[in-house]
């Protein structure tokens, strides 16, 4: 945690509008995320997480800049052991009052705010699981589950036969035909 944040407690994070003065409103927090439920998306966070926002107001509208960080628990890709990992996403995002017109920008859908209050939690939440990759591992050299067995192939040996399946034959056999293939 650096000297300049400050660890909040809640359950909502929450900025009203008229704390945003027109110089902007710089946000250096740690937040405790106990409110998010994440683990029905693969992620639980582990400590705290860290937001570093700027908000920039223009009339009716407020943009949102900076980063957020964690550090979370996934599942492994290929032995779906849980492993650490660090979360990082660059913040780029904008408020609009929910009775506004105002409904996307370049394609782009803004987040609503309501009664002069702008609620930050589906910003950041959704900034975390932005933030995990598609393929995560527990270490560079896993070995997976057996497909024949499903045990954990880092923990035990499970002395099933390591011949390939006829599935593995068939994906090598078709890797074969394209990587033979003529780029014209």
């Amino acid at each position: 945690m650096s000297a300049e944040a400050v660890r909040v407690p809640v359950k909502t994070v929450v900025v009203r509008l008229h704390e945003i003065h027109e110089g902007g409103l710089t946000l250096t927090l740690e937040v405790d995320p106990g409110g998010w439920n994440l683990e029905g998306n693969g992620l639980v966070i582990d400590g705290w997480v860290s937001l570093r926002l700027q908000f920039i107001r223009q009339g009716v509208e407020v943009s949102v800049f900076g980063s957020v960080s964690a550090e979370g628990w996934v599942e492994c890709s290929l032995c779906l052991a849980r492993h650490k990992i660090p979360l990082s996403s660059e913040v780029d995002a904008w408020f609009v009052p929910a009775s506004g017109g105002i409904r996307s920008r370049e394609g782009f859908d803004p987040f609503l705010y309501r009664r002069e209050a702008i609620v930050l939690d589906e910003l950041i939440t959704g900034q975390l699981l932005l933030a995990v990759p598609m393929r995560s591992l527990c270490r560079p050299d896993c070995l997976g589950l057996c497909p024949q067995c499903g045990e954990d192939r880092n923990q035990v040996s499970c002395g099933c036969s390591t011949e390939d399946s006829m599935v593995q034959t068939q994906l090598r056999e078709l890797k074969g035909r394209f990587n033979g293939q003529s780029k014209t």
